[in-house]
């Protein structure tokens, strides 16, 4: 019986046994991981101009910013680089037959916490009565902004559309 006691007491604390760089790796990621939590909130509120709310906690503190409409939160990606960590608002508008596409960027780091990094804004232009210059951007995290642009040219009498002179252009951010 006294064995068995010794034999499983030297298979518990040869369990439990772990290098150091191991449990170094460990607390880094558990402290990265646990150093911002972004959450999306609805909000009881669902009017049009009611906003959801994004939720920040870093540490003991939480902060908030209200955002989107008919109570929902906008769409936001939390993301990193550098080990510095950022949160990105893509969004757009559209309204008479023009589109908004628009990007905000706030650092969540603690020299300029939510404070904007990077905010643009780009749009559809008028050419013509029947010609509209199309303008559109695909943000790819940590800091590519993929930019297209053509030009859609409308056939008033069969009400189809061609599009015509397409360009596209890569940006990269520097956050």
């Amino acid at each position: 019986m006294r064995n068995i006691t010794v034999l499983l007491s030297l298979l518990m604390i040869a369990s439990c046994n772990q290098s150091a760089e191991e449990a170094t790796q460990e607390i880094e990621q558990t402290s990265i991981a646990q150093k911002v939590k972004v959450t999306a909130v609805e909000s009881d509120l669902k009017c049009h101009m009611c906003p959801g709310y994004i939720l920040i906690q870093k540490g003991d503190q939480i902060d908030s910013i209200a955002s989107g409409v008919w109570g929902k939160p906008s769409k936001y990606i939390h993301f990193e680089k550098d080990q510095r960590q950022f949160i990105a608002f893509p969004g757009g508008y559209f309204s008479g037959g023009i589109s908004e596409s628009s990007i905000k960027i706030i650092s969540l780091n603690n020299a300029d916490y939510l404070q904007s990094v990077f905010d643009t804004l780009i749009s559809d232009s008028f050419i013509g009565d029947m010609e509209l210059r199309m303008n559109r951007f695909k943000f790819s995290p940590p800091d590519t902004l993929l930019f297209q642009s053509y030009t859609e040219k409308y056939n008033n009498q069969d009400e189809s559309s061609e599009n015509t002179d397409s360009a596209s252009t890569t940006m990269i951010i520097d956050l």
